[in-house]
């Protein structure tokens, strides 16, 4: 019997949109007709996240009988485009010899050559997809494809999660802020040196990093570093950063105030401090603000019947 694996996480909306435009959905029955669909919880699953080169949500692994991996999707960029790659997959066609053959005609495509590395590494052949990646950082110097931040972030991604090797990424990650020093791109490398001296044991360092980027922000982006820096407090530096994280978390909802995730987070680090009231008020807000969040019901729920 040939298996499925979602690799989806409660607070990942992507994950959520997939199941629900197509997986649970009557073309997700008609086409997993015969396979058995299995969600791998990303946070409670660290082992299988590394077993299968999980780096981003959702990915979703197609299994053969023997249990050995046949292709994979990551991420998800809309009904159509999943169900046709998924029904090739199930189908038993192997589409790396497709994107391969379509490669040696157009040499020239990085976004191929990217796509080709992603899918290298997704079957642990690391080697041959780093290999790919440095030939389209080689062809591309001054970045005019747009893939330096992507290759950076699933590299980042891919030495945390799956090697996790920590220090590796620590170093690697110093140097990609340096070649990507702001915008989002810029924020998100940030945010993961921080998750990765973290989990290297070394959290005052980790909220340094992000403390740091906020000083150096204008108004104007300092919201979402405010954010960046009191998620990561809050999970990385322990019980006795709660209450600064909170506080960086209120400033950022002061400054955007529409920032539906910010007031989660204030919801978050309120329950943790032990303020019902605070942490219910916030969810509320943050529900008003994105109402079909699934997420936010279960979250908002969860909140009502603790103590």
């Amino acid at each position: 019997m040939r298996r499925v694996l979602l690799f989806t996480a409660k607070w990942c909306p992507t994950c959520h949109q997939l199941k629900k435009e197509v997986l649970a959905a009557s073309v997700g029955k008609e086409l997993l007709a015969g396979a058995v669909l299995e969600s791998v919880d990303f946070d409670k699953a660290a082992r299988r996240v590394a077993k299968h080169s999980v780096t981003g949500l959702p990915t979703t692994v197609f299994l053969d009988g023997q249990g050995r991996e046949r292709d994979r999707i990551e991420g998800y960029d809309g009904k159509q485009e999943f169900v046709d790659e998924a029904r090739a997959i199930l189908g038993g066609r192997d589409l790396m010899p497709v994107l391969t053959d379509k490669l040696l005609r157009r040499p020239k495509n990085l976004a191929l050559r990217y796509r080709i590395g992603r899918k290298l590494l997704g079957r642990g052949r690391e080697k041959e997809g780093f290999a790919q990646y440095d030939k389209v950082l080689a062809a591309d110097p001054q970045d005019k494809s747009g893939l330096l931040a992507k290759i950076l972030m699933h590299r980042s991604r891919y030495l945390v999660r799956v090697k996790r090797d920590y220090g590796a990424a620590v170093v690697f990650l110093r140097a990609a802020v340096k070649r990507i020093p702001g915008g989002r791109a810029g924020e998100s490398l940030r945010y993961w040196l921080g998750h990765a001296l973290c989990l290297s044991g070394k959290p005052a360092e980790a909220v340094a990093v992000m403390d740091a980027y906020v000083k150096q922000r204008p108004d104007s982006g300092r919201a979402g570093a405010l954010l960046l820096a009191a998620g990561l407090r809050g999970k990385c530096a322990g019980g006795y950063e709660l209450k600064k994280a909170l506080i960086q978390a209120r400033a950022a909802v002061q400054l955007k105030p529409k920032n539906d995730w910010g007031w989660y987070l204030v919801a978050t680090l309120s329950a943790r401090l032990k303020n019902a009231t605070a942490a219910r008020q916030a969810m509320d807000r943050a529900m008003s603000l994105a109402p079909d969040s699934a997420f936010y019901a279960s979250e908002k729920q969860r909140l009502a019947t603790s103590k």
